[in-house]
């Protein structure tokens, strides 16, 4: 099955919960996404890797967890859940993680219960990277248009639509 699939069911899930259910489903998806984290972090670094490897090991984990309940997914669903990730890996600061859990709130439970400040203002960072970045590309807008605004990810919908702006 394709990640898309277990995100739709995963939101069928969670469809006919009444409001405060849902609000408390999005505590939960935020606590659940910092204590994944914390457990595979403190795990990966206690085997020796570093803090890039151990930071984007968990936000792997914690995705896996949250979009398919399935904490060791096959290849290719491994493959997909990495790349809805890629923003938050640039650095590992808790801007980025908390960033990433309002990520994961919007994307099974949709704008009303995320805390869009929060995503906006670390995808403010991530897009001047990405520009920064670009300087140094043989291709620049291609590199700017496949990381940013190719639209295969719901991060990259966000990014390009109205609710994030670059001032």
């Amino acid at each position: 099955m394709a990640l898309d699939q277990y995100v739709s069911m995963m939101k069928s899930r969670v469809g006919s919960l009444s409001r405060s259910e849902m609000m408390e489903a999005a505590d939960e998806i935020r606590r659940l996404c910092g204590s994944a984290y914390d457990q595979i972090f403190a795990e990966a670094r206690s085997l020796g890797k570093d803090d890039r490897f151990s930071h984007e090991a968990a936000l792997f984990r914690a995705a896996s967890i949250i979009l398919t309940g399935d904490e060791y997914p096959e290849r290719d669903l491994a493959h997909e859940i990495q790349l809805e990730h890629v923003p938050f890996n640039k650095d590992y600061s808790q801007e980025s993680r908390e960033a990433f859990a309002e990520y994961m709130v919007w994307k099974l439970l949709g704008s009303d219960f995320w805390t869009s400040e929060k995503f906006n203002k670390y995808m403010q960072k991530f897009k001047a990277t990405i520009f920064h970045d670009a300087e140094s590309k043989d291709n620049a807008d291609e590199y700017v248009y496949r990381m940013l605004y190719s639209g295969l990810y719901d991060w990259q919908d966000l990014l390009a639509g109205p609710i994030v702006t670059v001032s």
